[in-house]
């Protein structure tokens, strides 16, 4: 057995949940994921966007024509915070969509690493969607992964699994967003 980074632990996750596209933006903080799909491009495809808040919009509308949730992925601070409008629209119409963002990286914080947002903690971006997401997980290492992925599928009403839920949402009430806040380390190191 091979080992994996973190980015391609979640993208063969992804692509086990039956999700096609994923929405995103690649930058420095996401690279390692940005990798990941590539080596899986014949099994789940990127769609670059030119905003991030259009990923989150395209994701919403994918889910309303098909049932199928997508995910969207960014770079970690402006970058992260642009999806807050379109987690808000997907929020108020209980839409699920799982946005991964990258994080600065762990050994930086607090450094005034480049676009870092850190005004009343380190790295403290989660402050500005915290009220739109059902659910957000901060993954310092990537041999967290397996745990967090699992713990997700059980906060999710008990389900297979979260995209599986997601067609399910009438039998078990309102889906919302979910977001992995990822550094580096968590994204390429192994899983």
């Amino acid at each position: 057995m091979s080992i994996k980074t973190g980015s391609e632990f979640i993208v063969e996750y992804l692509i086990r949940q039956g999700v096609k596209y994923i929405f995103g933006i690649p930058g420095h903080g996401c690279l390692g994921f940005t990798d990941a799909l590539f080596k899986h491009k014949d099994e789940i495809t990127l769609v670059q966007m030119k905003q991030e808040m259009a990923g989150v919009h395209m994701a919403v509308g994918y889910y309303r024509v098909t049932g199928q949730p997508l995910a969207v992925f960014t770079s970690i601070g402006p970058g992260a915070i642009n999806t807050a409008i379109g987690l808000g629209d997907a929020y108020v119409d209980s839409m699920p969509v799982l946005v991964i963002t990258g994080d600065t990286h762990v050994h930086m914080r607090g450094k005034g690493v480049l676009q870092e947002i850190e005004r009343n903690r380190d790295s403290s971006m989660l402050k500005v969607v915290d009220a739109l997401v059902k659910r957000s997980w901060h993954v310092a290492q990537a041999g967290q992964l397996p745990a967090i992925l699992r713990r997700h599928r059980a906060t999710r009403h008990r389900a297979s699994s979260r995209f599986r839920q997601a067609r399910r949402r009438r039998n078990y009430g309102h889906p919302r967003m979910t977001l992995y806040r990822i550094p580096r380390r968590g994204l390429v190191g192994p899983t």
